[in-house]
């Protein structure tokens, strides 16, 4: 039952984290889809990466220090995750500029179901590789092929259809 609890649990961390993944750059697309009602604001989503990296600084920092006052001031810290945790959040730091520029390209119809896709394939790949979750068998990798023939032949689909086409 503790395991059923468990789980439980940890799908909806999993649930309420994936919200707040997916709603941290509506402030940044609402302003620059209402220009009209912030005189000033500049259209490119470059120009909001440094408030965006600010905020999420601030927040982790909150969070930290909220975690540090429960624990008396003695966080428990691993140090060998120090170095790997800032090279992620390095990589992150990328992802969101791809995103917000590829928004500027494509627009946010066009973008968001390529980059919602990709990082599921990432994930799928080191489960597969490095974690070995899910056993390499013949089965395995025809679901995993055909998913990502879906997500490729998907996210192509979604690209030509809002394509201008002039004739």
């Amino acid at each position: 039952m503790m395991r059923n609890s468990h789980r439980l649990l940890c799908i909806c961390l999993a649930l309420i984290s994936g919200f707040f993944y997916s709603v941290t750059v509506i402030p940044v697309i609402y302003i620059q889809d209402n220009l009209d009602l912030f005189p000033g604001s500049p259209k490119s989503g470059l120009n909001y990466i440094f408030s965006h990296y600010f905020g999420v600084f601030i927040g982790a920092t909150c969070i930290f220090i909220g975690y540090s006052i429960i624990k008396r001031n003695r966080p428990i810290v691993n140090p060998k995750i120090i170095l790997p945790s800032l090279l992620s959040g390095a990589i992150w730091g990328c992802g969101m500029m791809c995103l917000f520029l590829s928004n500027d390209l494509l627009t946010q119809t066009v973008s968001y179901p390529i980059l919602i896709t990709i990082p599921g394939c990432v994930a799928s790949i080191w489960s597969i590789f490095y974690f070995k979750e899910i056993p390499l068998n013949r089965k395995n990798l025809y679901i995993i092929l055909l998913s990502f023939t879906f997500i490729f032949v998907g996210a192509l689909l979604v690209f030509v259809s809002k394509r201008r086409v002039n004739l």
